[in-house]
């Protein structure tokens, strides 16, 4: 279910940076007034729900959770850039390169691909 939410949250945010980048002032304004929306409906429900303690619990336990989950994708991408540096800059990631291209082409070019192979 995780990973229906994240693309669901993807293709949210991407509408949202394309409404913004795309549609000049009508984009910028659509996206200023959801905004709106959505701390105004946040801060009613707030509201009424302050004095529950399982809400506020609940509000607590998700918030170190996002902290949390935020330090932990900070780190790891940070070390997966430095390690996607590496191994791009050495020669065997050329050479892999070349052959993904050739698999690539022979299967989405079968015809044109048996073609040249016959010709070889």
């Amino acid at each position: 279910m995780s990973t229906v939410a994240d693309i669901v949250i993807t293709l949210c945010y991407v509408f949202t940076l394309n409404m913004f980048v795309l549609f000049g002032f009508v984009g910028r304004y659509v996206v200023i007034f959801l905004g709106i929306f959505l701390t105004t409906l946040t801060l009613y429900v707030l509201r009424g729900c302050i004095h529950d303690r399982g809400f506020v619990k609940t509000i607590k336990e998700s918030l170190l959770t996002l902290v949390l989950v935020a330090f932990i994708v900070n780190v790891t991408g940070t070390i997966l850039k430095g390690i996607s540096g590496i191994v791009g800059s050495r020669k065997e990631q050329d050479a892999n390169y070349k052959c993904r291209a050739r698999l690539f082409f022979l299967f989405c070019h079968p015809v044109s691909s048996f073609h040249h192979a016959e010709q070889v």
